[in-house]
């Protein structure tokens, strides 16, 4: 599916209107599956190196900052206006 093709458009309209309907946690849960189906349809043989670095990604942000919702303590507080 190419991003000018229009079964990608065909593929933005619906997520777009469900994406409205969410709240925030969801919308990202959300995101996050129509993007594995969107890489999907391309070539299925990488979903398993996009879930593994997915997941990865996901761990060691949350062993950098275990607190993250409270952005004013330390770098969290100086990296958030640049």
């Amino acid at each position: 599916m190419l991003f000018d093709s229009p079964a990608y458009f065909v593929f933005l309209i619906p997520v777009v209107l469900i994406y409205w309907r969410l709240n925030r946690r969801e919308q990202n849960i959300f995101l996050l599956l129509a993007s594995y189906f969107f890489y999907g349809w391309w070539d299925w043989r990488f979903l398993a190196l996009m879930i593994c670095s997915t997941t990865a990604d996901f761990l060691i942000a949350r062993k950098i900052d275990p607190g993250r919702g409270d952005m004013n303590r330390g770098n969290g507080s100086f990296f958030r206006w640049f």
